[in-house]
């Protein structure tokens, strides 16, 4: 099964077991004192983390409705109190923004002196750029579609179209554009890069049904000193090569891909091409599923020997992984390669 279906019957579960578990809890409490009960949870330990300490507190104070004992009539003394914290949360709330420009004349020489009005995204708009990045983000990293937006947003009393969704966001893809743009002349100022490419369905509105197209996905290495880390996603309507050569223009440090050929036209230009051992081993464990071969099970165990050695180094900085892939990763392929059960996919795994 997919593991995002599984992850749907792990919340019912999760769920089920929560609402059990909450029935289970009100039994024990009929016909126990509150204090009692509450002082064996805090015995017991709930193990729930604190809520967090940035968070507004909004508190509600519960009086008594006299202040004398209901019993002897005595005056009531504060002695405490008993306070429980819940997380609690409101619907999306709207609000309107109002920029005040007042304007100031110079009566002797005529002239109007007033604060300039900034730059807005969308000129003449009624979108505030805080409204443009929640549908923004809600599209493309929540995966909310627009249409889905448009009925959240009207159970708050805002009419949106998706037509006006739609606009705002080629809108902010214009605005955002310099962004990517300087994003990826950091990313060619990089020693390495990673690349590759992920298909995704096109809407073809005329054709009436969708094609493919690809985003091509670069990023810079990550480990410890690394600059922070920089990902440029570009939508292509094909697979071709041109695309990552375009993107990388002159740039020649070493370039981490699969064995795709749309990639291979840069080695000749001087680009280092980087193999990746998680394509490479994917290859010996489909055989060794298809068919239990002994030769690919014994592959798997000694790319396992590399990734054992990848993993002790991945807190180093890059001069000790260096050296400590010397000492390790060096000997481990040498062995790799003497084995024999590589000599049919030397090309693969870039150990020849």
């Amino acid at each position: 099964m997919d593991p995002a279906q599984r992850a749907l019957f792990e919340e019912t579960m999760a769920a089920d077991i929560a609402a059990a578990e909450a029935q289970l809890e009100s039994i024990r409490r009929e016909g126990e004192d509150a204090a009692a009960a509450q002082l064996r949870r805090k015995a017991a330990g709930t193990g729930r983390k604190p809520l967090p300490e940035h968070l507004e507190r909004v508190e509600a104070r519960h009086e008594p409705g006299t202040c004398t004992c209901p019993q002897c009539q005595g005056t009531l003394v504060h002695i405490g109190d008993h306070v429980s914290e819940k997380l609690a949360c409101k619907p999306l709330e709207f609000y309107v923004r109002r920029d005040v420009h007042p304007q100031y004349a110079c009566r002797a020489c005529e002239q109007v002196v007033a604060e300039p009005v900034a730059p807005a995204i969308i000129d003449r708009g009624q979108a505030d750029a805080s409204l443009l990045a929640q549908v923004a983000i809600a599209k493309y990293v929540d995966h909310l579609p627009l249409y889905r937006q448009e009925a959240i947003y009207a159970r708050s009393g805002i009419a949106l179209s998706r037509t006006t969704l739609a606009e705002w966001i080629g809108a902010v893809g214009v605005a955002l554009q310099p962004l990517a743009d300087r994003l990826g002349e950091q990313l060619r100022q990089q020693p390495v890069l990673h690349a590759d490419e992920t298909p995704v369905a096109l809407l073809d509105p005329k054709a009436g049904k969708t094609r493919r197209a690809y985003l091509f996905a670069y990023s810079n290495a990550r480990h410890p000193g690394a600059d922070p880390p920089r990902v440029v996603f570009e939508f292509r309507t094909s697979r071709s090569g041109a695309h990552a050569r375009q993107f990388l223009g002159d740039w020649r440090g070493s370039l981490m891909v699969d064995e795709y050929s749309g990639y291979k036209a840069l080695w000749p230009a001087g680009v280092t091409e980087l193999g990746c051992w998680a394509h490479a081993r994917r290859k010996w464990f489909d055989q060794h599923a298809a068919s239990g071969s002994a030769i690919a099970q014994d592959a798997l165990q000694r790319i396992g020997v590399l990734y054992r050695i990848e993993d002790a180094a991945r807190a180093m900085t890059p001069d000790e992984r260096h050296a400590y892939r010397q000492d390790h990763a060096v000997p481990a392929l040498a062995k790799l390669k003497a084995c024999g059960a590589c000599q049919d996919s030397c090309r693969l795994i870039s150990c020849s």
